[in-house]
């Protein structure tokens, strides 16, 4: 009883999505965001379930839930993570997992085809949204001015470091491992982003 006790525990979605976070996301271009969600969203209703005992109906509620909150956007990813999280479990083969509450769910079906993505800043946005960042200045206000001056993504700017940065030959060079592609991605530094790039802190570790 107590080894059953034990492997159950061990079993948990909680426990098993750490190793699940450790041994595959951890390599992961988006792991951070990965584990967020998971945390974020599961841990409050699948942590300590056996992942044995999750069901497709579980997690049609939680995208449903997601849905319905008017974020829909991220209940795709969601499904996502999950559908991983679950292939990677029965590859594995240690967890007593003969099939994935994933079969057969169609996203479409549960969450609403996936809207593209098509609001553009116009000119007028631009500039508001510009002197609010100046006005809001670091680290969030330095960010999204870098956005605009780059012209790179969100998780680019966001995860820049100095070791990527040439400032005398005003050169930004993404590693390979931070790219979609991944190849690395040299961005040439225009003079204002350079000037901003100066006037930010520096910390050792």
């Amino acid at each position: 009883q107590r080894r059953e006790q034990e492997q159950r525990h061990n079993d948990t979605f909680e426990a098993v999505t750490k190793e699940f976070f450790k041994k595959h996301t951890s390599k992961l271009r988006r792991g951070k965001e990965f584990e967020a969600a998971i945390r974020r969203e599961l841990y409050p209703r699948w942590g300590m379930l056996p992942i044995s005992e999750i069901t497709r109906r579980d997690v049609v509620a939680v995208l449903e839930e997601i849905s319905d909150r008017g974020h829909a956007y991220a209940a795709h990813h969601l499904l996502s993570y999950i559908r991983k999280f679950f292939n990677w479990a029965i590859a594995r083969d240690i967890y007593g997992l003969q099939a994935s509450p994933c079969d057969r769910l169609k996203p479409s079906e549960v969450i609403g085809k996936k809207q593209v993505r098509q609001r553009v800043l116009n000119e007028s946005d631009i500039f508001h949204v510009y002197a609010a960042a100046e006005k809001l200045g670091y680290p969030f206000g330095h960010m999204t001015l870098m956005l605009f001056i780059t012209g790179q993504r969100l998780r680019e700017v966001a995860e820049m470091s100095w070791s990527e940065v040439d400032l005398k030959n005003a050169i930004w060079t993404i590693p390979p491992e931070r790219m979609k592609n991944d190849s690395s991605h040299i961005v040439p530094l225009s003079p204002i982003a350079v000037e901003l790039l100066r006037s930010l802190p520096r910390w050792t570790k």
